[in-house]
Order: structure tokens, then C-alpha cells, then sequence
């Protein structure tokens, strides 16, 4: 990357995988730096409740473990799940991510990555005639 950030944010999952380690996770490993993994889907785990105001959220438990968060982002959407990657507590990260909800379900980092991997995959890939 160009650019030397202080943290990364993934559309994947954290800790809140069966193994206890996403795609967020190696990725913090691999690269030392504190990740913070958010996804659309739930991979594992269960949760009390669906919260009901937008920046409400609650634990999101597997076997026996609090491994993420369960957020809700948006009005009338389902919520998101936030997980610890690597070198942050699920509370700091829950916090970050509530900062960049702007107008979407999802974080503005990762909605701009897949509106900008969408453009280079239209740009690039030959397209089936």
C-alpha cells in the first residue's frame, strides 16, 4: 500500500470464526499492525437479541467466548458483526467502526474498497460477450 496506515479494517471476520482466527486476524499477524474485522454475515456464534437502535450492539458469544460484536448500523437493515483481528479489544474496535457509519450499513473504509475493487474488476476483466 501506499499509504502506512495505523490500523485496517476487512469485510471478514476477526476472532469470530470457528477456529477463533479470520482473514482479519492472519492478516494482523502477518502484517503487526492492530485489523478490526467486519462482516455482513454471521460465521458463528449466538447472540440475545438483534439490537434496535443504530449504534446499539451485543455480545456475540461462541462456545463460551464473547468473539464479536453485533451492531446495527443502519435503520431497517440487519446488523453487522465486528470482531477483534489482531491487537485491539473488541470494545475499541466496536467504538472505530461506530465512527465511520456514515450513511451505509457498512463502514465507509470498506464500502469505498468494494466500490473501488467493483471498478477495477469492470475496468480490467474482459468482459463475456
Amino acid at each position: 500500500m501506499k499509504i502506512k496506515s495505523d490500523i485496517l479494517m476487512l469485510d471478514s471476520h476477526g476472532i469470530s470464526h470457528p477456529l477463533f482466527c479470520g482473514c482479519a486476524s492472519y492478516v494482523g499477524v502477518m502484517t503487526n499492525k492492530p485489523v478490526i474485522g467486519t462482516a455482513k454475515s454471521k460465521l458463528c456464534g449466538e447472540f440475545a437479541y438483534k439490537p434496535d437502535k443504530i449504534g446499539e450492539w451485543v455480545p456475540l458469544t461462541y462456545q463460551g467466548r464473547i468473539v464479536g460484536a453485533v451492531l446495527l448500523s443502519k435503520n431497517s437493515s440487519n446488523p453487522i458483526f465486528v470482531s477483534a483481528g489482531h491487537m485491539i479489544t473488541l470494545e475499541t474496535a466496536v467504538k472505530i467502526v461506530k465512527n465511520f457509519l456514515i450513511k451505509y450499513k457498512i463502514p465507509e473504509p470498506t464500502r469505498l474498497a468494494h466500490n473501488l475493487a467493483n471498478k477495477i474488476k469492470r475496468d480490467f476483466l474482459p468482459r463475456n460477450k
